[in-house]
């Protein structure tokens, strides 16, 4: 998977990612993109936002398409 993110505003991020896709014998089926606009918290600990993505077959035809929203928190460190 790769991508790349920009600042867009004071607390707002846009992002895209592209995935390649496999079947279970390593064979390639396709890709997925993704795009995002996420807005993080004040405390800078977590970000919501919603995300478009595109599923295309190794033709580069699209096969799916949909929408999600995201809801993330950062993880905190745990003394062991």
């Amino acid at each position: 998977m790769h991508g790349a993110w920009v600042k867009i505003g004071e607390d707002t991020f846009a992002w895209t990612f592209v995935k390649f896709l496999f079947d279970a014998q390593r064979n390639p089926v396709g890709t997925l993109k993704a795009q995002a606009v996420e807005t993080l918290s004040p405390d800078g600990n977590a970000f919501s936002g919603t995300a478009h993505f595109d599923v295309f077959d190794v033709n580069g035809k699209m096969i799916a398409s949909g929408t999600a929203t995201d809801d993330a928190k950062r993880i905190q460190e745990e003394a062991t």
